[in-house]
């Protein structure tokens, strides 16, 4: 929000463009470029870090600066940032139009990405729940009609957890 309160925002900024030097293990990998909507690039919360911890960022934390944006997919968390644009239409490099993009309308969203959305798939951007069985081994078979214990963890954004359900049959059924 400061950055950019200092650089001066066009009033058709639509985008905030970022750019890091990150690049991939094989030449052809696009250059990493993501962009978020001007609202959550403006949130008191989306911050340009440089420091952790009262020390310079590590290398492997993405020195010397890197986009820390809370609550959405680690993919917009920019490293190593070379540059911060203001686009006045949407990002279309690979990134942002071809990768880290789910069914619409599939998944829970609070914060839409609406510049990014397609016809089929939209951004991910907040985080949806997720959740580990951590005592129950894939391939492992328990006994028909006896008791077992499913121990594990849930997460999300931050917006709550209600209910933790447990399907026995691949999804056809789910109980509490």
């Amino acid at each position: 929000k400061d950055v950019l309160a200092r650089a001066g925002l066009k009033s058709d900024a639509l985008e905030i463009v970022f750019d890091g030097a990150d690049y991939g293990a094989i030449d052809e990998t696009p250059d990493f470029v993501k962009s978020l909507p001007l609202w959550k690039a403006l949130d008191e919360n989306t911050l340009v870090a440089y420091e952790m911890n009262g020390e310079a960022l590590p290398h492997w934390n993405g020195f010397p600066v890197r986009l820390v944006v809370p609550g959405w997919s680690g993919t917009y968390w920019v490293k190593q940032l070379t540059s911060i644009s203001a686009m006045p239409k949407p990002e279309t490099g690979f990134w942002m139009s071809r990768a880290y993009r789910i069914p619409k309308d599939k998944f829970p969203h609070v914060e839409r990405f609406l510049s990014q959305e397609g016809e089929d798939n939209t951004p991910i951007t907040d985080m949806v729940v997720n959740s580990l069985v951590t005592n129950i081994e894939e391939g492992q078979h328990l006994r028909a009609g006896k008791p077992a214990t499913v121990k594990g963890l849930a997460w999300d954004g931050g917006h709550g957890i209600r209910t933790v359900e447990v399907s026995v049959n691949g999804g056809k059924t789910w109980r509490e």
